[in-house]
């Protein structure tokens, strides 16, 4: 049996699962993007801050195989564990350490910290300022999408105010990328705090994979 074939097919498969979030995410970027144009005005602020909560979490499980879901870990930490979770760092992220989450997902962890964070005179500094604080990563790329789009639109949330005109979300949050945490470039590894909820699964491990007998 070729153990490393079978595990990139698995990899592959996982992350055809997980492009089944894409139109969420899709659509999710269309509502910052209404936000920031003056066709916002008829987005409540309910609709806001489900995106900003459990929302994408409950797409997710309706989206994607459970079975999936299981294998690759990809469960996100609600809002209010996020909370708790970062309430020791407060002062740290105040005092601009870097923060990092090596396994971000759609970035409730970011979300948490990022509520302490300083709002500045118009949205493009805050993001900018922002993105030099935030480092991390995933292995699916709508996640990393979703992260940043939730964190700019965190940022209008809390008053965030000014012009992006011919927005591109991947400009922003250079830091936060798809990849393997286990492979982290040194560019990605900062002297700072580190938040994390890892993917825990289950995977058959042989004994000869680890020792020679």
């Amino acid at each position: 049996m070729d153990i490393a074939k079978t595990k990139k097919d698995l990899q592959k498969n996982h992350s055809m699962s997980m492009s089944l979030f894409t139109p969420y995410v899709n659509a999710i970027e269309n509502l910052t993007v209404k936000l920031i144009s003056s066709d916002g005005n008829d987005i409540s602020n309910s609709e806001i801050q489900l995106v900003l909560d459990g929302q994408p979490m409950q797409v997710l499980r309706d989206v994607v195989p459970i079975t999936d879901l299981k294998r690759t870990g990809a469960f996100f930490t609600n809002h209010h564990l996020s909370n708790r979770l970062i309430k020791s760092i407060i002062p740290d992220i105040k005092q601009g350490q870097a923060i990092s989450d090596p396994a971000c997902g759609t970035g409730n962890l970011f979300l948490a910290c990022a509520r302490h964070l300083p709002i500045l005179e118009n949205i493009r500094e805050t993001l900018n300022l922002w993105g030099k604080q935030l480092y991390g990563s995933d292995l699916h790329p709508e996640f990393i999408r979703a992260a940043k789009t939730r964190l700019i639109l965190l940022a209008i949330e809390r008053g965030a105010r000014g012009s992006l005109s011919d927005i591109n979300f991947s400009d922003f949050f250079p830091n936060i990328q798809t990849s393997n945490y286990l492979s982290f470039s040194s560019e990605l590894l900062k002297e700072g705090c580190i938040v994390i909820n890892p993917p825990y699964t289950m995977v058959e491990v042989r004994f000869s994979d680890f020792f020679v007998i």
